[in-house]
């Protein structure tokens, strides 16, 4: 499955796995403006797409290609709608 998400759904995901507002922020900080733009002005993210490798790569730790599709299917399974 290629999991499309929320930016929330990915944040909380996240979060849940053990990577924090603080580090998910840091990694956000190193990658080029055009890409932080995108991190601010959208809100659906899809785990294929070049900005999710390059933030899963900034990520300290970095997660394992596997770790970062568990992330993104436990984020699909948010209900943003029951917060």
């Amino acid at each position: 499955p290629r999991p499309t998400v929320t930016k929330w759904q990915l944040v909380q995901a996240c979060a849940d796995a053990g990577i924090t507002e603080a580090q998910i922020d840091t990694a956000v900080a190193m990658l080029t403006a055009k890409r932080q733009r995108f991190w601010r002005y959208t809100q659906i993210i899809d785990r294929d797409n070049p900005f999710s490798s390059v933030l899963r790569t900034n990520l300290v730790p970095v997660p394992t290609p596997s770790q970062w599709n568990a992330i993104f299917l436990a984020a699909a399974a948010l209900d943003p709608l029951t917060v």
